[in-house]
């Protein structure tokens, strides 16, 4: 079976021969060999082709010289797709430093914040109990203060008793010393 490719103005004939198991026969490796060697074996121009000879060698150089600014340009522009990308990657490196040190800036500040606040809260609890001391001694004066109310009444009226039984017996003991 034959097969016919044709890219711009080459035309590759292939042809499949039936396979048997194992090697493929000797005539289908000739066939290769010379479709390949057709490829490659140069084309004798005749006469009626010199000029086309000259306008196709004109045609390959300007192609060869087309592909070779093609791949000039190619060659420029992975260069600056390849500077593009190390800027890129040095500016996420800076990146990535910037991010770390506030990270660590803010690792410190936690910690430090946590202190604080540990602090804070010890001062808190010393307060709260010193609170709950002063309630408690507050609590204390009052019972003082009102035990010394009683007490101080409870003298007054002992003084006045004491100044009513003097006077009494002042009295009669002057009724004594005068009769």
């Amino acid at each position: 079976m034959l097969s016919h490719y044709r890219d711009g103005r080459r035309q590759f004939v292939t042809r499949e021969a039936p396979r048997s198991r194992g090697l493929e026969s000797n005539e289908s490796l000739i066939d290769k060999f010379d479709n390949v060697m057709e490829f490659l074996r140069p084309k004798i121009p005749d006469a009626s082709t010199k000029d086309h000879g000259a306008v196709d060698l004109n045609t390959a150089l300007t192609m060869v010289n087309r592909a070779a600014e093609v791949m000039g340009a190619l060659e420029r522009r992975v260069s600056d797709m390849e500077a593009e990308g190390l800027a890129q990657v040095e500016q996420a490196r800076y990146d990535l430093e910037i991010a770390e040190a506030r990270v660590a800036s803010y690792e410190k500040r936690a910690l430090d914040s946590e202190a604080r606040t540990d602090e804070l809260e010890a001062r808190l609890r010393q307060a709260q109990r010193r609170a709950a001391e002063a309630d408690e001694l507050e609590a204390r004066l009052q019972e003082i203060e009102q035990r010394a109310k009683e007490a101080d009444e409870w003298l007054k009226r002992f003084c006045e008793t004491i100044t009513t039984v003097f006077q009494a017996r002042l009295a009669t003991t002057s009724k004594c010393i005068a009769a």
